[in-house]
C-alpha cells in the first residue's frame, strides 16, 4: 500500500473512534503499517486514556506490543530541523519524529500528517523496526 492511501485509511478509521488528541496512535498506526485500531488498542494497553494525548514512553511501550522497536536518530544521522528539510532529505525507512507537543509518522521521507510543510523545530526523529 502506498504511504498516502495508508494515511487515508488511517484517517479513515479514526473516525470510528471518535477520537482527539491522538496524533500517537496516527504516527504509530502509519509507522508501522498496522492500522489505526491494532494502534489505539496497544497505546491502550501501554496506559494512554482515550481523547488525550501521551508520553514517548508510552509510544514505545505501545509499540514493543505490536512488535516493533525505535530508535533515537542522532543529529548527525540527519540534519533536519523542520518537516520541510526532512523531507528534502528523503531518509529510507520508517520513522516517528516528535515536535514539542506533537508527533507524525514519515515513510521513506515523506512526512504523513498536517505539518507536512510547516516550519515546525524537530525534537527527535525516531527509526522504527520491526523486532526480531
Amino acid at each position: 500500500m502506498k504511504p498516502e492511501e495508508l494515511y487515508q485509511n488511517v484517517l479513515k478509521a479514526r473516525s470510528e473512534f471518535f477520537e482527539a488528541n491522538d496524533c500517537t496512535v496516527k504516527a504509530i498506526a502509519i509507522a508501522t503499517g498496522e492500522g489505526y485500531d491494532m494502534a489505539h488498542y496497544a497505546l491502550e494497553c501501554a496506559g494512554r486514556k482515550a481523547r488525550k494525548g501521551t508520553s514517548l514512553g508510552r509510544m514505545k511501550e505501545a509499540l514493543n506490543l505490536l512488535g516493533y522497536t525505535w530508535h533515537r536518530m542522532k543529529r548527525e544521522d540527519f540534519s533536519a530541523r523542520t518537516p520541510i528539510s526532512l523531507e528534502r532529505e528523503a531518509l529510507p525507512g520508517n520513522y516517528i519524529v516528535s515536535f514539542n507537543t506533537h508527533v507524525a509518522a514519515v515513510i521513506d521521507g515523506e512526512i504523513l500528517d498536517w505539518c507536512k510543510g510547516r516550519r515546525f523545530r524537530i525534537e527527535a526523529l525516531y527509526k522504527v523496526t520491526r523486532q526480531n
